[in-house]
């Protein structure tokens, strides 16, 4: 009888800890429910704790971390879509961007920055300093144009599903989240790791467009 009665306290202490980790888990208090799986059984215990449910704090929770990872795919799903708008219109531009490059060597109007860093990347190679000039001023272009389209893009605001937090896209359509303090301005969490704070979302608007 030993050997049994050392396997079900072993059983009992093992089903009174499961339960007071279940309460703990769905934000009730542990210690009543284990104290009633102590004095009825761990069985009990579990039945009440079904049917009472979770606590209103813990579903919350679940339910604002949900929104979080929702807001979490939804912004990496808008930052895919900039980044592959801007890929594409890279690959428009490309073309126009060699002929333009090329018409500038054939004129003789070359962009000095760009035949500069030809010139000295190239170790005195005429023909070398040509192609690379090609290749510098392409990029250079195509990186001109494509941020003159950015600063043309108006930014949006977005009222986020949680109160005081909004959502601001930036000159490059990337989201950005605004959070209204208890003071009336709103806070802006910077690339850096720093934060700026805005009297109105319009002062936050100016500053994500440079």
């Amino acid at each position: 009888m030993e050997p049994l009665s050392t396997i079900i306290v072993l059983a009992l202490i093992i089903g009174w800890a499961g339960i007071g980790y279940w309460a703990h888990e769905i934000g009730r208090p542990p210690i009543p429910f284990v104290l009633l799986a102590m004095i009825g059984s761990p069985i009990l215990a579990g039945i009440v704790l079904l049917i009472i449910g979770p606590s209103p704090e813990y579903i919350d929770k679940q339910l604002e971390e949900g929104r979080a990872r929702g807001r979490q795919v939804r912004l990496a799903e808008r930052e895919q879509q900039a980044f592959a708008m801007k890929e594409e219109m890279r690959a428009r531009f490309e073309d126009d961007a060699y002929a333009q490059a090329w018409s500038e060597l054939e004129k003789n109007e070359v962009n000095h920055a760009a035949m500069a860093r030809a010139t000295e990347t190239s170790d005195g190679n005429t023909d070398r300093a040509r192609s690379l000039y090609v290749r510098y001023r392409v990029s250079q272009i195509l990186d001109e144009r494509l941020g003159a389209m950015e600063c043309e893009c108006p930014t949006t605001v977005v009222e986020h599903e949680t109160p005081n937090l909004f959502e601001i896209a930036d000159a490059t359509g990337r989201r950005r989240t605004l959070t209204r303090g208890t003071d009336g301005n709103y806070s802006l969490k910077t690339i850096s790791g720093g934060e700026k704070v805005f009297a109105t979302i319009e002062d936050a608007r100016k500053y994500l467009r440079g």
